[in-house]
């Protein structure tokens, strides 16, 4: 199905009416609250523009060439980068709900993946239940990127991760291994060493507690209050 799309340029002026012949004197119209520049792009444009470089990860120098050459609105990447950045602003305020949710649950599941900023690895820290997620952006993945983020120090209830060394650091709260990390890392050794017949059984194991969890929700995952030692 074919889209048109259609970019509509409004413009405002101020009409000064002399001698108004209902009240008297000179009478001069205003501008509309939101119009705060000589030249502005609407709502639309803005949210598209932050949906491109969010949700879609989109770059900010792409985000350039695709509103010039699809909707030949040549934006300045400086432009691209204001919008986004009042974006950010507007929702300081719901970030820090989420964040201090995080800290008042019972239960939590943190994890870390790698992102590219100005060509450089970052991490992205997690936090989240099912409701809610909160994430931060970090140039350190361990434990200083985690302090960064204001959740872990913070939390006392039980946190669900992988074994990631710099989860175990944090002695306030109860820590549970993510099962499908550990799936994850038995198929790799039932892979690549097939001589461990004992990975088979333990994958086995792992799989039946979750079948018996969901046949009978009252049963609780184990949890360990201290990192294992091997």
């Amino acid at each position: 199905m074919d889209t048109d799309f259609t970019v509509n340029v409004i413009a405002h002026e101020l009409v000064l009416a002399k001698d108004c012949p209902m009240h008297g004197g000179d009478k001069q119209g205003t501008f509309p609250k939101d119009i705060k520049a000589t030249v502005q792009y609407g709502k639309n444009l803005q949210a598209l523009v932050v949906a491109l470089n969010t949700v879609g990860a989109v770059s900010v120098n792409r985000t350039h060439e695709i509103l010039s050459s699809v909707f030949n609105i040549p934006l300045a990447t400086g432009t691209i980068k204001n919008m986004v950045t009042r974006c950010a602003g507007l929702l300081s305020d719901t970030y820090e709900k989420i964040r201090k949710r995080m800290i008042a649950l019972g239960l939590i599941h943190c994890d870390e993946t790698g992102t590219r900023v100005d060509g450089k690895t970052w991490w992205v820290h997690n936090a989240s239940d099912a409701l809610f997620t909160f994430l931060s952006i970090n140039p350190k993945r361990g434990w200083l990127g985690m302090n960064d983020a204001g959740i872990l120090p913070k939390f006392h209830g039980i946190t669900v991760h992988d074994c990631w060394g710099s989860y175990w650091k944090y002695s306030d709260c109860l820590h549970a291994i993510c099962c499908a990390h550990l799936l994850r890392e038995l198929n790799g050794m039932e892979e690549n060493h097939p001589e461990q017949t004992w990975v088979k059984e333990f994958k086995n194991l792992l799989l039946e507690m979750k079948r018996i969890h969901y046949r009978n929700p009252q049963v609780k995952s184990v949890v360990v209050r201290k990192r294992p030692k091997y």
